[in-house]
């Protein structure tokens, strides 16, 4: 199998890969916590999902756009910014999103991949 670097999914790729999210069927409010330690249970869920299902939550619910509060793609949000257990925030964006994945070689495989 080859690996290849993060990129936008399409919209029919991101639905297959949510697919195999760890969240299907989960309780949404193990998802709405914006701030540690309150999200412990949403990141153990979000831990179990493979690489292309988070990168696919990320590209569909665009949590650096929308403002958005809660766990989503294994990060902690709140208004749209990255909340670390340090109390720290960064911010990413649609150019800063792939780069953080892949400063954790973090890769998705494709159907060209296959």
């Amino acid at each position: 199998m080859v690996r290849t670097p993060i990129r936008s999914l399409s919209p029919i790729e991101i639905e297959r890969h949510l697919e195999q999210a760890a969240c299907v069927g989960a309780a949404p409010s193990l998802f709405d916590a914006d701030q540690y330690p309150n999200a412990w249970d949403g990141l153990k869920v979000c831990g179990r999902c493979p690489d292309k299902a988070r990168w696919a939550c990320l590209q569909k619910i665009e949590p650096h756009k929308s403002w958005f509060d809660g766990v989503a793609g294994g990060l902690v949000w709140r208004n749209g910014i990255v909340q670390t257990t340090i109390g720290k925030t960064f911010h990413l964006t649609d150019k800063t999103l792939p780069a953080y994945f892949a400063e954790r070689n973090q890769t998705i495989e494709t159907e060209n991949d296959k």
